[in-house]
């Protein structure tokens, strides 16, 4: 962020844009065949860094790591992941019996989640679930919610091509606002587990603030599809 003093006259400010923000990621292969999944893995790690990269978010995957957690003794019993509201009563045990590496976002790649092998679901924070035939697109979704984005459905200000559309297979948009509260929200993994932004400004922005301080979701500088700059 930068001052604006502005003035009655012609006012210009020099911005000087901040380095791409790298986050370390590891993903666990849980149910295999592990070759598969990993390469379904690194698939969808390419579709959400490409969705990142014209969405300007500023933000890329590095390092990025996948374990073979397949012959874990324990990899069956996580086979099917339940519903992720359950709270950490569900998180833990992958932590506890798969695996985690603090300070990054950990992936688990496993069979079905919440019943269905296309689903995910995200803790908000640094663990997601995957579920064996998960679209490459859903990672974009489920990382979203890692940022602090929630869904949009309903909303007559997005349709199925944004990103946080809870039941898609064409997402490829983010707002600026949705951008803005990704990168300052202080529940967002980029502040809460990555420390992305040291000194810089925080907010608590939720899905309907429209405020000085927090730019409204819909806020958009450039067109997303059918939707104008606004």
């Amino acid at each position: 962020m930068v001052t604006t003093p502005w003035t009655s006259t012609n006012d210009s400010f020099d911005a000087n844009f901040r380095n791409t923000i790298a986050i370390p990621l590891t993903v666990w292969i849980v149910r295999g065949p592990f070759n598969d999944q990993r390469q379904h893995a690194i698939e969808a790690c390419i579709r959400t860094s490409a969705i990142w990269q014209n969405e300007r978010i500023g933000v890329i995957f590095s390092p990025f790591e996948i374990r073979d957690a397949t012959a874990d003794p324990q990899a069956a019993s996580h086979f099917a992941f339940p519903n992720g509201d359950l709270g950490d009563v569900v998180w833990a045990p992958l932590r506890t019996d798969i695996g985690f590496v603090a300070g990054r976002l950990n992936i688990y790649w496993v069979d079905t989640v919440n019943g269905a092998t296309t689903s995910g679901w995200s803790n908000f924070g640094n663990q997601i679930a995957m579920g064996r035939n998960s679209g490459d697109e859903l990672l974009s979704h489920e990382t979203g919610h890692a940022f602090s984005l929630t869904h949009v459905d309903g909303n007559a200000n997005f349709n199925q091509e944004n990103v946080m559309h809870s039941a898609s297979n064409t997402r490829q948009f983010l707002t600026e606002g949705q951008l803005f509260r990704a990168h300052v929200n202080t529940g967002s993994i980029l502040n809460a587990t990555y420390n992305a932004r040291p000194g810089e400004p925080t907010r608590s922005c939720n899905f309907s603030a429209n405020t000085a301080e927090c730019p409204a979701s819909q806020r958009r500088l450039w067109a997303d599809g059918g939707f104008p700059a606004n």
